[in-house]
């Protein structure tokens, strides 16, 4: 997933795939951003995402296309 890339360049952890459904993703974020704060951000925008402990969770499926990829992506780099 482009968001899943972009997101690795600018500093996010991802979450091991081993320990996740296949169908979610999870962004840490870097030092010193606060989880809340990024939940709060995304949720402003329309971006749905969920919390569990410090990983953004992201449940990616059929019904998102490339417009909502793309608003995940600028809101991920803008809460840097």
């Amino acid at each position: 997933a482009p968001a899943r890339h972009l997101a690795a360049e600018h500093g996010y952890g991802l979450e091991d795939p081993t320990g996740r459904a296949e169908h979610l993703l999870g962004f840490r974020p870097p030092g010193g951003l606060d989880p809340e704060r990024a939940k709060a951000t995304m949720d402003a925008e329309r971006v749905a995402v969920s919390l569990r402990s410090d990983v953004i969770r992201v449940a990616p499926h059929l019904y998102n296309d490339e417009e909502d990829v793309a608003a995940l992506s600028r809101v991920l780099l803008g809460i840097l």
